[in-house]
Formats: structure tokens, sequence, C-alpha cells
């Protein structure tokens, strides 16, 4: 006989059809990219917003691999200031 108790068969969230909850940082991330490009004409660096969201950059890294694997951001690899919203439109004067 075991002595171990039997647990209900779980299923995750994700197999049932449940949506995910968004990270709080993704909003506060995105925002402050949003306002940075206003302000400025460019993008904001790593740098830039590890210092505004006050996450560690490797989290912070991940967070925007993230929003880019969801379409919720657009950058380029190994190039600086790329960070931009899908919906931003790059001008030239």
């Amino acid at each position: 006989m075991s002595h171990f108790k039997k647990t209900a068969n779980i299923t995750p969230r994700r197999l049932l059809g449940r949506p995910r909850r968004q990270n709080p940082h993704f909003a506060r991330i995105t925002r402050y990219i949003q306002v940075y490009w206003e302000l400025h004409g460019y993008s904001p660096s790593i740098i830039e917003i590890e210092t505004e969201t006050a996450l560690s950059r490797t989290y912070l890294y991940e967070l925007l691999q993230q929003l880019r694997d969801r379409g919720e951001l657009c950058f380029e690899d190994r190039l600086a200031r790329t960070f931009r919203l899908p919906n931003q439109r790059t001008v030239f004067d």
C-alpha cells in the first residue's frame, strides 16, 4: 500500500484555453518607449529603459523578447535604439 495520496490530474491553464494574465511590466515598458519617442524622436536605449523601469537588464531583455514575440514591439537585434511600437512611424525631417 502506498503512503502517497493520489492527486487530481491538473491541466495547465494554457491548455484549457484560458487567457494568460498579462505581465504588468509590459504596459510600463511600452508606455515609456511611446513617450520617449514623442519627446525625442528616436528610441530609448536599453539602459534608459532599465533605469526608468528599475528592472534588471536580463529580465528586461527577456520581457522585450516576449513583447516582440507577441507583436507588441519591434526592434532589430544587435542594433542600438531600434525599439518602436508597431503603429509608430519613423519620420525623417
